[in-house]
């Protein structure tokens, strides 16, 4: 009978319990038919690394990344069951289009539509250009005094026009301090500006340690659940172990990001899959970690420098299907049989 150990504390039994399935990648991002996990059958994370990983890293994985607005946007997760990272956020998003190209918004859950959309920053002021009529919104720090005003901003009529969605005693006398008389208060149309289907958004997001550790833990347990607790525990696996479970060294030293899609079948066919490609392979005596949700960012994990014993498999990886919300293991070689596998748009 083998020993059931932990990946990541190198914790074994009966010092820490495996009852809680550990998905290979986690339901946030999708519950799958026959999904991929380990400790049924391939054990390798306990149930005390499974709960801290998931109210830290995974937690901030599936709130506060642009793949964890996809998912709600497509139906992953309802969308009432959104919940946002608050002032935590390192999540930044800019419209690029519109009424309020330029200014900052944040995803809310707008129960009138039952969606997930974009709302206004509060405490941000948008004064209206005269030369092309946008607005350039700024914070009510950033918010200029009057007398250092531009005159693009200013009408025939020597005044200026300035937007807000708010209304705060607070704010509206710092704005007074800087200034500004309001003359006329007035709505504008109320209009669906938010509507992700029909409004361009930016999104940044800087990829930090806690983000960087999320997207390793998915390579790491991969890697486990093809080769093995043995083979994952040995010294060669330490730095990346160290750097998923206590933050040990930098996401630079292990992460990097590839705004490209992975599966050659999408450049050959000019098709989009709608899906997520987990996977590893070995570049030399390297071993990377391979990883993209929604087949959109790839993050290219390093896993370890110099690896002992060879495998059988140079590279290996699954599909997650999230049309048909099933996954389909894949190499290099075979990725045109997806499709055919999952019908998928053809």
């Amino acid at each position: 009978m083998s020993v059931k150990k932990c990946i990541y504390c190198l914790k074994t039994e009966p010092q820490v319990t495996f009852n809680k399935a550990e998905h290979i990648l986690i339901q946030s991002f999708g519950k799958f038919e026959n999904n991929i996990v380990l400790n049924r059958g391939v054990y390798g994370v306990c149930d005390s690394c499974n709960q801290f990983f998931g109210n830290t890293i995974d937690r901030v994985l599936a709130r506060d990344t642009f793949e964890g607005i996809i998912r709600f946007k497509e139906n992953i997760t309802e969308s009432k069951k959104y919940k946002s990272e608050g002032q935590r956020s390192l999540l930044r998003i800019k419209g690029v289009e519109g009424f309020f190209e330029g200014s900052l918004v944040y995803p809310r859950y707008d129960e009138e539509n039952d969606e997930v959309r974009m709302f206004l920053l509060p405490d941000q002021i948008g004064i209206k250009r005269i030369d092309n009529g946008k607005y350039d919104f700024f914070s009510i720090e950033e918010l200029p005094d009057i007398k250092d005003i531009p005159k693009t901003y200013y009408d025939e009529n020597g005044k200026v026009e300035f937007f807000y969605d708010f209304y705060d005693e607070s704010i509206m006398t710092k704005i007074k301090e800087k200034g500004y008389r309001i003359e006329r208060d007035y709505p504008i149309q109320e209009l669906d500006l938010f509507d992700s289907k029909n409004i361009l958004f930016e999104f940044e997001r800087k990829i930090d340690d806690t983000i960087g550790r999320a997207v390793s833990k998915i390579a790491f347990n991969y890697l486990c659940y093809d080769l093995g607790v043995n083979y994952v525990c040995s010294e060669t696996f330490n730095n990346i172990r160290n750097f998923i479970y206590k933050a040990e060294g930098n996401v630079e030293d292990f992460v990097q990001i590839e705004d490209m899609k992975l599966l050659k079948i999408e450049k050959e066919l000019n098709i989009s899959l709608l899906g997520h490609l987990v996977g590893y392979e070995f570049v030399g005596d390297k071993i990377y970690g391979v990883i993209s949700l929604f087949n959109t960012i790839k993050y290219r994990v390093l896993l370890c420098n110099k690896f002992g014993t060879l495998p059988s498999t140079s590279s290996k990886g699954h599909f997650f299907d999230t049309k048909n919300m099933l996954t389909k293991e894949i190499s290099k070689k075979d990725s045109r049989e997806i499709p055919k596998m999952f019908n998928l748009y053809l």
